[in-house]
């Protein structure tokens, strides 16, 4: 075979050296779903409804957070080049739903879902080479995530390292399968801010709701002093917590009181470990499997590649 195109350049030196480098040009469909533990600081909420608006009011002196966690489901489009033979550039367009799990500990034991959809785009390059008998890859791409409840894109940064070993079909020089071992670390822009309705934080309200809320806020607030200089800044949040008990306890509508939001959440933990696997059919075809695990995120990759030349 000879690479007569631009692409890449010094493809054609690097399979006359005996590497059977992949066509330069690539359309990959990927499914990803992901569960990852997050910890959320800095909180500051406000409020607004037909009555009256409160806030920001910072938050941190009064919420206690238990450990959160985001789940996201995605399909993406992936175009790729092979720019050197080492060298492989590529844009990502995406898809999907996001379920975000809540926890609060102090000063009400609650929990809240919230369920968005999101869509997406983003760049990436990877560099490959080979050690002894086995290749090694570094993979790193940005990606802006947009969440209709939020004011900006989520900007998320992921950056991958692999090792692995390709075993070629004795029969069939084309076909060949690929397994690899390595480690993923994933960073999200730290700040976030949005808004969402009361209606849209606890979708499936249930009978104890309200009486859950005002027992442990009750609680919180008998050893507080709301009144003076230094007043408490749960004072400030006092109205709000009020007129939700009493929309839940009158069944009247609540989606005209919301909430708007800023706050910094991250990954537990950045880094966790993946191993994979690829089968190519032929030179045009491959399909990929990958997974994440250990730290506190779980992950699970399935693509279908297709490469060609011009």
């Amino acid at each position: 075979m000879e690479y007569k195109p631009l692409f890449p350049i010094w493809g054609e030196e690097t399979y006359k050296k005996g590497f059977d480098i992949p066509y330069p040009y690539g359309v990959m469909v990927n499914f990803y779903m992901q569960d990852v533990d997050i910890s959320i600081t800095n909180l500051e909420v406000g409020f607004k409804n037909p009555n009256r608006e409160v806030g920001p009011i910072p938050l941190d002196s009064i919420v206690v957070f238990d450990v959160s966690s985001s789940k996201s489901f995605a399909t993406s489009f992936r175009p790729d080049i092979w720019i050197f033979p080492f060298l492989n550039v590529y844009g990502l367009f995406s898809v999907g739903k996001n379920s975000t799990t809540i926890k609060l500990a102090e000063p009400i034991p609650i929990e809240a879902v919230t369920d968005f959809n999101a869509a997406g785009y983003g760049l990436g390059f990877l560099l490959a080479g080979g050690i002894g008998p086995g290749w090694i890859t570094m993979d790193n791409n940005w990606i802006w995530t947009y969440i209709p409840a939020l004011k900006e894109p989520v900007k998320v940064q992921n950056m991958s390292f692999r090792f692995g070993v390709t075993k070629q079909n004795e029969k069939n020089p084309e076909r060949n399968y690929a397994v690899w071992i390595g480690a993923f670390r994933q960073r999200l822009s730290s700040e976030t801010k949005g808004s969402i309705s009361v209606n849209e934080l606890f979708p499936d309200v249930d009978d104890n709701l309200a009486d859950r809320i005002e027992n442990g806020w009750d609680e919180y607030l008998s050893g507080i002093n709301c009144g003076g200089q230094f007043e408490h800044p749960a004072c400030k949040l006092d109205p709000l917590v009020q007129d939700i008990i009493d929309k839940l306890r009158t069944d009247e509508p609540i989606s005209q009181t919301e909430i708007f939001y800023s706050m910094n959440k991250a990954p537990v933990k950045e880094w966790n470990l993946i191993v994979g696997a690829q089968y190519q059919f032929n030179k045009k075809w491959q399909l990929r499997s990958e997974v994440g695990f250990l730290g506190t995120r779980t992950q699970f990759l399935l693509s279908m590649n297709y490469r060609f030349l011009l």
